[in-house]
């Protein structure tokens, strides 16, 4: 069975491999800082929200959901996706491949700009 933090995992190796200096950002792994929050600067009263993986390096900001259950969270992928709308940082949702049309529908239904990664 994968857990979160099985894909959590992956994401830092990968990231400690492709990146000299990153700095990584979870509180799914021991070890790690928590995620900075993002907040939505025109409601801030709300507060924001905390990814899962928080990746920063020279190269940018990558921030990482990973949805094992079909959770959709629309707001906080919204918020995500507005973040990230800038050449230096990214927003990659993670699923399993049998999520892949229902994420897809749910994204461009509700015009949310994220990668998506998935596993079989």
């Amino acid at each position: 069975m994968i857990s979160k933090k099985n894909i959590a995992e992956a994401i830092i190796q990968k990231a400690e491999i492709e990146h000299e200096d990153v700095r990584i950002m979870t509180t799914m792994v021991d070890g790690f800082e928590r995620p900075e929050k993002i907040m939505n600067k025109e409601k801030e009263e709300e507060g924001g929200f905390t990814p899962d993986v928080m990746l920063r390096s020279k190269d940018g900001t990558e921030l990482y959901e990973i949805d094992l259950a079909q959770d959709f969270k629309l707001e906080k992928w919204k918020l995500f996706s507005r973040f990230s709308n800038n050449e230096k940082r990214s927003f990659c949702i993670v699923t399993p491949e049998e999520h892949l049309d229902p994420l897809r529908e749910f994204l461009d239904w509700n015009n949310i700009e994220a990668r998506i990664l998935y596993f079989a």
